[in-house]
């Protein structure tokens, strides 16, 4: 009768190899390693990065103000543009900074069925659903040129927060998971953006707001992972 193998312990309660105080010891010679961030810096970086990013958008919504025709936008319409891509975009942020098992991260089919779904589901409700009442603004080319640049702008900052809080994280799959970061930020911004532009036509918003949430997902997928890939 042979000795029962011992039980390995369950991966979570590996000790954090950063948490504690002793440094690495680097072979002779070599320069020495610097340590990465423990989870809970990591965590606190995180946090900081979405407050930063929320503090931003509620300061620019708080500049611009209220769209002059909020009151006859029907409240669907709202839920549907001011409050969807926002659980949508915390959703991506969620399924890109998890670790998945074995802290590799979520399926790559999972990662690029959001990054692909959320943007163009975004754009093709925008087309359908817009505008809101038949007297809405429509706007024309220039107007739709102004709004994709101001939500470029918004979206900047929250990346860019993003890259310091994730620096290094992703060990796998860092360009889909970076996409769906920039999917997300882009996706609060429209809802911010909706909450904001008047203009209303179909084309309008599926361009230039659908437009450069798409454009967001790109920037995350081939700027911000050259950032977080570990």
């Amino acid at each position: 009768m042979t000795d029962r193998e011992p039980e390995l312990p369950e991966l979570r309660g590996i000790p954090d190899p950063w948490g504690g105080s002793a440094p690495a010891i680097p072979p002779s010679g070599a320069r020495p390693v610097r340590p990465g961030p423990s989870r809970a810096e990591l965590s606190r970086a995180r946090l900081v990065a979405l407050l930063v990013s929320g503090g931003w958008l509620a300061a620019q919504l708080g500049i611009a103000g209220l769209r002059g025709d909020f009151a006859r936008v029907p409240v669907a319409y709202t839920l549907a543009f001011g409050v969807a891509p926002i659980v949508a975009g915390l959703l991506c942020l969620f399924a890109a900074i998890t670790p998945g098992r074995l802290g590799l991260g979520a399926r790559v089919t999972l990662l690029a069925t959001l990054a692909l779904a959320f943007p163009a589901l975004f754009a093709i409700a925008s087309y359908v659903y817009s505008p809101p009442y038949p007297e809405a603004p429509l706007g024309v080319f220039m107007n739709g040129v102004f709004c994709f640049n101001i939500a470029l702008a918004w979206t900047l900052l929250p990346l860019i927060a993003a890259g310091f809080a994730l620096r290094g994280s992703f060990v796998t799959r860092a360009v889909w998971r970076s996409a769906l970061v920039g999917a997300g930020a882009g996706l609060v911004v429209a809802a911010t953006s909706m909450l904001r532009c008047p203009l209303s036509g179909a084309l309008h918003n599926t361009f230039s707001h659908g437009g450069a949430v798409v454009a967001a997902a790109l920037l995350g997928a081939f700027v911000l992972s050259r950032i977080t890939r570990a």
